[in-house]
């Protein structure tokens, strides 16, 4: 999936996910995009969504002027 597209952002949901989310987060942070994590998660969720390279974590359900803003800013560094 990666290797054919060009994104300028990933916005991930783990609802359903396997460990297997963590590769992709893997390899989005090597291709330097930005990935934002959406998640019904704990703070040891998103402790380890940090360290595999998100730039910011939601917690379902998620305040969409909240994430419009965060997408917005991040486009607008790149």
């Amino acid at each position: 999936m990666l290797d054919d597209e060009m994104f300028h952002i990933a916005i991930v949901d783990m609802t359903g996910y396997d460990c297997n989310v963590w590769d992709l987060c893997h390899k989005l942070k090597e291709k330097r995009i930005p990935t934002l994590i959406i998640s019904s998660g704990n703070s040891k969720i998103k402790r380890k969504c940090y360290d595999h390279g998100a730039c910011s974590v939601f917690y379902k359900p998620v305040a969409i002027k909240e994430l419009t803003d965060c997408i917005k800013g991040l486009v607008l560094k790149k």
